[in-house]
């Protein structure tokens, strides 16, 4: 993405963001990889919990993992990406 930005600049700004981590509503994270994750990591939980009670546990390792050690949202993604494409950014770039 550095890179890229890079070579586009100044006609194209490039920016990413990546939802790797966002869990909650995200169709990346169907039950069985849910499931595979916390196996994975070797985060306990049983076979009759909730699905969305399995995807916060999950959520939850993520976020011990950042430095806000804070769930990511898909509305924090999504104003992210406002914020890229918006002017209030528009001198941003290879973020």
């Amino acid at each position: 993405m550095r890179e890229l930005a890079i070579e586009m600049a100044p006609l194209v700004r490039v920016n990413a963001v990546a939802p790797a981590t966002v869990v909650k509503g995200s169709t990346m994270f169907p039950r069985d990889r849910v499931i595979a994750s916390l196996a994975k990591y070797e985060i306990p939980f049983d076979d009759d919990e909730a699905t969305e009670d399995l995807r916060n546990k999950l959520a939850g390792f993520y976020a011990k993992r950042s430095l806000t050690q804070t769930p990511i949202e898909p509305e924090d993604q999504a104003e992210a990406i406002f914020l890229f494409v918006s002017e209030r950014l528009s001198k941003t770039a290879g973020m």
